[in-house]
């Protein structure tokens, strides 16, 4: 795409090695009392994780992190890979080895596949009912703290694309920046001269602001809570200024977008629409782990 919308397809260790050590010492998984006082250290199981629901399946290289954290003899093997779908009561993944280092990896394992795939599911059907439109799904920096990069591999998986990962990716200049401007244009000049060759974006409130940046030739232009008609306006005047001088001026609206009124966007002639409740507001799908001997 660009270097302004990427799509985080790949996740290293080091991108989840933190996370996963908090939420285990978090669960206190190595004095789990109720398997220590039941069961032997050496007694061995078998267990499947299963799904309760249609969903895309994203995380699994995480939940295998978890287990192998827990016990590094439990035997993972997974049926599925990132990005396919998993059918209700199907199962995705088998796990063999000591039950009480399986019940002890159990719900953290769990957490972070129900909150990924959550992720990834909803972002698939977005993209979806954005297709038809020849609009793009596209995140924000709106995540739980300590899981950006986790939650944007998840949206990519789900098909979307990824906004500026941190503060220093990209300058997005919003309004309580612009407050200190009397012309847009200028903060738009100042940035260039600090930084010449990073990525810019600027948001626009109305017309007057778009026609003060667009000769500066930002990369990335964000319309906020703008009424639709004025919308489709804008969006044609960056796409006339992109064709006369041979630029590729981007455009992005958000504010409020939702799966109820994404319909409005149709015929907008924007590029992305974002939305913060991607990975801030997130619906886990339902995930289980049954010990079958």
């Amino acid at each position: 795409m660009s270097a302004y919308a990427e799509r985080y397809l790949h996740l290293e260790q080091k991108d989840y090695d933190e996370l996963v050590r908090l939420a285990l010492w978090e669960d206190a998984f190595y004095r789990d009392i109720t398997s220590l006082s039941l069961f032997r250290n050496e007694k061995k199981a078998q267990a499947h994780i299963i799904s309760r629901q249609r969903a895309l399946v994203c995380g699994l290289d995480v939940v295998a992190y978890v287990f192998s954290i827990v016990d590094p003899t439990l035997e993972l093997k997974p049926l599925f890979c990132d990005g396919e779908t998993v059918k209700e009561e199907e199962v995705l993944i088998w796990v063999e080895g000591s039950l009480n280092s399986i019940l002890a990896a159990e719900r953290v394992a769990l957490n972070f596949l129900s909150l990924l795939s959550g992720i990834a599911t909803r972002t698939q059907r977005l993209v979806e009912k954005l297709k038809p439109m020849g609009i793009k799904l596209l995140d924000t920096r709106k995540t739980i703290p300590g899981h950006r990069k986790l939650s944007k591999y998840a949206v990519a998986v789900g098909g979307g694309y990824n906004h500026r990962l941190n503060l220093a990716t990209m300058g997005l200049i919003k309004d309580n920046h612009r407050v200190f401007f009397s012309n847009l244009g200028e903060a738009v000049r100042r940035f260039r001269q600090v930084f010449p060759d990073m990525p810019l974006q600027v948001e626009i409130e109305s017309k007057e602001e778009l026609l003060q940046v667009l000769p500066l030739e930002p990369n990335f232009i964000l319309f906020d809570n703008m009424a639709i008609p004025l919308l489709k306006e804008c969006v044609a005047i960056v796409k006339n200024f992109n064709e006369k001088k041979g630029t590729q001026i981007l455009t992005e609206a958000s504010g409020g977008y939702n799966e109820e009124n994404l319909h409005l966007l149709d015929g907008s002639g924007v590029d992305f629409v974002s939305m913060g409740s991607l990975t801030n507001t997130i619906t886990p799908v339902d995930f289980s782990l049954e010990i079958l001997n």
